[in-house]
């Protein structure tokens, strides 16, 4: 098995690992959010690394957070991270698909997420994507909201974790914001999120189907632009 592996590896360096399960509920119920959160911090201060995954086993699928992208961001946002690396098979965002376009070129600071930057990700009508780069945007979105800084590049490079953490310039660095929400913010933010997710949904529907999925629908009478898993 995959934890086997962590915990072998890690042992040859005398770190001690730690698997943590968590679902969407471990984000919206206060006292489950503050659990997870004290579990992780008292995991890190003694020097153990957690090795976290979704609980598929018990979560339902209309509840899940869905995929590691999204699960990272609102676990770094909730340790309030120095910073998160999502890795995957191109070094960083590009302005085009750099599979299929010789121009694209890749952007290596990225100060705010906008729909610009969606579409580049591969956005509704876009033929950009590649590497799952609209899941990592978004999960770059959660993270830097919440004053956690993004840092995406290539899985390829055995040292790529290392050159992520000493700022190498070799991949796409997201800017997080100045104001982060703090832990209370956060769980009211994830709260409020799947809330509105589920209780918008049926009015949101058509305009999502609409929109040819794209990662932003305005739902309700005040015309919120939301950023759907």
């Amino acid at each position: 098995m995959l934890l086997e592996e962590y915990t072998t590896n890690l042992l040859m360096r005398q770190i001690v690992s730690a698997q943590i399960l968590l679902t969407q509920d471990d984000f919206v119920d206060k006292r489950r959010y503050k659990n997870a959160h004290q579990a992780l911090s008292v995991l890190l201060h003694r020097g153990a690394i957690p090795i976290i995954n979704e609980n598929d086993s018990v979560v339902i699928d209309e509840l899940k957070v869905g995929d590691n992208d999204t699960l990272s961001a609102q676990v770094a946002a909730m340790v309030q991270a120095d910073l998160l690396v999502l890795l995957t098979d191109v070094d960083g965002l590009y302005t085009g698909n750099p599979n299929s376009d010789p121009t694209a070129k890749r952007l290596e600071k990225i100060e705010t997420i906008n729909r610009e930057i969606i579409d580049m990700a591969g956005g509704a009508g876009s033929s950009n994507g590649t590497g799952g780069m609209l899941t990592k945007i978004k999960a770059a979105t959660i993270a830097t909201e919440s004053g956690v800084p993004v840092y995406i590049c290539s899985s390829m490079k055995s040292d790529a974790l290392i050159e992520a953490a000493d700022e190498t310039k070799d991949g796409s660095f997201f800017v997080a914001q100045e104001k982060g929400l703090r832990t209370q913010k956060q769980w009211l933010a994830s709260m409020l999120k799947v809330r509105e997710r589920f209780g918008r949904w049926w009015s949101c529907r058509s305009t999502f189907k609409k929109r040819e999925k794209s990662p932003f629908i305005r739902c309700g009478r005040s015309g919120r632009e939301l950023l759907l898993p």
